[in-house]
């Protein structure tokens, strides 16, 4: 290969072929298996790129001469030679038509019909001339190719010979043109349509700002965002060298370079990783070169592109020869104590900004939110604090920077939540490591952090402890290196690392799904089960893990999003689960048949340290429909609150019944009637339930029980809703109904497991006749007046109302207002009589 020639694209093909084009045409395939090189064709005049269509079947080759070359691609059956290419057809790159979608329209509404006067309207041509622009001087003008997943079209960016500037133009599979894009001034090289299809994303660069454009399939403009700019580079401006989609269309990465001037070498790199919410974009991650530590300061990136089959997995290469595979997965950055003072904040990060808001309090949909933080960088990772220090939390930038932040205890702890506390930023401090080797550091106690480095030396991930020193008076932060241990052999990489928020327990997940404990003086410890044996999740690795107490013992609760399996250490406790949260008293998750499940944890414990062999069925506390694609963002510790996001971006806010319930046996068993009530009232609970939980505690605080509803209405609907339900009885030619007393704990709100509160047998009388006896009681005793309609209503309400004492205290009360009128017409008439007395001695 000649100097002056060189590879111009490399793509694998059939899963065992690579198919090579260089610049001076061969188009070359070479086998994997056999390793053997086969030319099968030259293009004369040379090529400028080659790319393939999602089947593989049809390549699109971009011609030096301004041509597109389609060609199909047949494996040889025998397998003695590569495959052959056999030309479908060849068209101009830069046609003159805009193509069979052209729109028709006589140009109504557009500025340029409208009426300027004379020498508007030829400032309004000499501007569409400028539109057109020519291309960057830092274009590299090659041509770009870019396929749909579904491969019925392609779209082509290049250089239009009329103008000088980047167009692009939208072709079918068999080389018919579709549509032109829409002039855009400032144009830049990269080209991308997303794999699901709609939209083709490109960047923009304009005097005064830097965009990512997006354009449909027709031409047209559809969106835009804006790059914010590098103050450590030069002019703060850069050039999106190219720019790809994932497989599932959820990330759109952004390969940048510095702007290359005189002054600035070696010239400045980065990856940018955007996502799309609620029509938001957000920038959730940022990397710098060097990428690794080995890199030298001068490598640069020489490609960058995503994994055809695993969402987030990130390919790089630099020009030193360095290979960089980068893995995430989707976490919601909150705090996970089980504690009543936690405000729940949900961290959103969006480049250098972070976004927060306290659940507990409000619900706001992003991308609005209630705080906004600014860091001097962008921000990598958020950890929350375990107690006492629940809301703080620490965050990680990618210049290595460490940054806490705190609410002062009185704003947590007070009774009323508005005005809303806000964080303030205690201290930065600098990691004693490059943020390229720490990932997932997790806050794990007091004055502790923990995360995953690489190891160079020994070849494998080390899990390093770092000693965090928060001085809040003095505004001061430190962080310091205290140990690292390996994970042992034949383990070499570590994929997550989660503790317990409140014990401290740290557990590490192997590639395999083997599970280690992390102590500070023993180093990585197999997680045993109760019947000693190691832990490891029996179908692989899960992408989220997390640390739990279930009747006072330690588990691991772990989400295989592959194989959609929800597993407590190895008890796979449901199927076709997509997110799961946890509660004080439940484990909450959602499925893909659109459900919301409640298990509750003292049962979930009994079914996990049982023998394998012989394990009980789990008994769910309940279930309800939610809407398609909904994920659990956070539940609200010791409340009935339930966050969940759409697809969309969007959020919901439920009360499931189970937690509505739970919260409302607390409340009962505190003897907090009066919340019991509210609650139960707003969610359409049966009062019914506020006797039945625990009847002889309610008997002996009817009082309390009075005094705290202290409304006549209150007490008048629950007197009401005392029921009876009809029972049928069955004799030979005779259907009967009678009434009975129902129990609320054994038919509509069943007594949790584990939950069964001591109940005495009925002597004598029902229920409802007790309660309306003690009410009256009570009502009497504290204002016969203020509380008649409830007394009335405790009278009627009884097994055999007593009508007859009803209608005599009706007759008492006329007879009472009867003497009131009275008294009152004769006190008028004394003072009537007094004042003509009066009158009639002055005149």
């Amino acid at each position: 290969m000649s100097p002056e020639d060189y590879v111009i694209a490399v793509e694998c093909v059939s899963g065992e072929f690579v198919c090579l084009a260089t610049r001076n045409g061969d188009i070359v395939f070479y086998n994997i298996q056999t390793r053997h090189v086969e030319s099968v064709g030259s293009v004369e005049g040379g090529l400028l790129g080659m790319t393939w269509s999602p089947d593989q079947e049809l390549a699109v080759f971009s011609t030096a001469t301004g041509s597109l070359l389609l060609m199909t691609h047949t494996l040889d059956p025998s397998g003695d030679s590569g495959s052959d290419l056999v030309p479908v057809t060849e068209v101009p790159m830069c046609p003159a038509e805009f193509g069979r979608a052209e729109p028709v329209t006589v140009g109504w509404g557009r500025k340029s019909t409208q009426f300027h006067g004379s020498a508007g309207k030829q400032s309004a041509r000499e501007m569409l001339v400028q539109e057109s622009g020519s291309a960057h001087p830092w274009d590299d003008l090659r041509p770009r190719v870019s396929w749909p997943e579904e491969g019925e079209y392609f779209a082509c960016s290049c250089i239009d010979p009329a103008s000088g500037g980047r167009r692009f133009r939208v072709w079918t599979r068999e080389g018919e043109l579709f549509s032109t894009g829409e002039v855009t001034q400032g144009l830049e090289q990269c080209l991308h349509w997303r794999p699901s299809g709609g939209l083709i994303a490109s960047s923009q660069s304009l005097p005064h700002t830097h965009q990512v454009v997006f354009f449909e399939k027709n031409g047209l403009r559809r969106g835009e965002f804006s790059l914010p700019p590098h103050p450590s580079w030069q002019d703060g401006k850069c050039v999106v060298q190219e720019l790809c989609w994932n497989c599932d269309s959820t990330v759109l990465c952004l390969w940048l370079e510095e702007r290359k001037t005189p002054t600035s070498h070696p010239l400045q790199s980065s990856i940018q990783l955007w996502v799309r919410g609620n029509y938001h974009w957000y920038l959730k991650q940022e990397l710098f070169s060097p990428l690794t530590p080995d890199s030298a300061l001068s490598a640069s990136l020489q490609a960058v592109q995503w994994d055809p089959v695993v969402p987030l997995r990130l390919h790089i290469i630099t020009s030193d020869g360095c290979y960089v595979c980068c893995d995430w997965r989707w976490r919601v950055n909150k705090s996970s104590c089980l504690t009543r003072d936690n405000l729940c904040d949900v961290a959103v990060i969006d480049g250098d900004r972070l976004f927060l808001t306290p659940f507990r309090h409000v619900t706001t949909p992003p991308p609005m939110r209630t705080h906004t933080l600014s860091l001097p960088s962008p921000i990598l990772t958020i950890s929350h604090a375990p107690p006492p220090l629940v809301n703080d939390f620490l965050v990680v930038t990618a210049t290595a920077e460490v940054a806490v932040f705190s609410y002062s205890q009185s704003d947590t702890q007070r009774k009323t939540p508005f005005p809303l506390p806000s964080p303030k930023l205690v201290g930065l401090a600098r990691l004693p490591v490059a943020t390229s080797l720490v990932r997932q550091l997790t806050w794990q106690g007091a004055e502790s952090l923990v995360g995953v480095v690489w190891d160079a030396a020994s070849g494998r991930d080390s899990v390093m402890e770092f000693q965090l020193i928060v001085d809040h008076e003095r505004g001061r932060v430190k962080v310091e290196k205290r140990c690292s241990h390996s994970v042992p052999p034949p383990h070499s990489s570590i994929i997550s690392l989660s503790s317990h928020p409140h014990s401290g327990s740290t557990v590490a997940q192997a590639t395999d799904g083997t599970l280690f404990c992390h102590s500070p003086s023993e180093g990585l410890l197999p997680w045993k089960l109760p019947s000693g044996l190691a832990l490891k999740f029996p179908e692989g690795t899960c992408d989220h893990v997390s640390v739990a107490t279930f009747h006072d013992k330690e588990h691991v609760v772990g989400l295989n999003e592959f194989r959609r399996t929800l597993y407590v250490d190895d008890c796979k406790v449901a199927t076709g689960a997509t997110t799961f949260d946890l509660h004080n008293e439940f484990l909450i998750y959602t499925t893909d048949s659109h459900e919301c499940h409640f298990l509750r944890t003292s049962s979930i414990s009994v079914v996990a340290t049982s023998d394998p062999s012989d394990r009980p069925n789990l008994v769910e506390e309940g279930k309800r429909r939610v809407e398609r694609g909904s994920k659990i963002v956070v539940v609200v510790p010791h409340d009935s609150k339930l966050v969940l996001q759409m697809p969309r971006g969007n959020l919901e806010t439920i009360y499931p019944r189970p937690l509505v319930l739970s919260k409302v046996r607390r409340h009962l068993d505190n003897r907090c009637y009066g919340d019991a009530f509210l609650a139960m009232r707003t969610n359409r609970i049966n009062l019914n339930l506020i006797y039945d939980h625990n009847p002889q505690a309610f008997r002996e605080n009817v009082k309390e029980f009075v005094e705290q509803l202290d409304s006549v209405a209150h007490i008048n609907l629950f007197l009401t809703e005392l029921r009876f339900c009809l029972v049928t009885i069955l004799t030979p030619g005779i259907l009967n109904f009678r009434a009975r007393e129902e129990d609320t704990t054994k038919t509509m709100y069943p007594v949790p497991l584990g939950k069964e509160a001591e109940r005495e047998e009925k002597e004598g009388g029902g229920k409802v006749d007790k309660i309306c006896d003690a009410m009256k009681k009570v009502l009497l005793e504290l204002d016969e007046n203020k509380y008649l309609l409830s007394i009335i209503t405790a009278h009627v309400k009884k097994s055999e109302p007593e009508l007859e004492t009803v209608l005599l205290r009706i007759r008492h009360l006329s007879q009472q207002e009867e003497g009131r009128e009275v008294k009152k017409i004769e006190e008028t008439e004394r003072k009537c009589g007094r004042f003509e007395k009066d009158r009639t001695r002055g005149g």
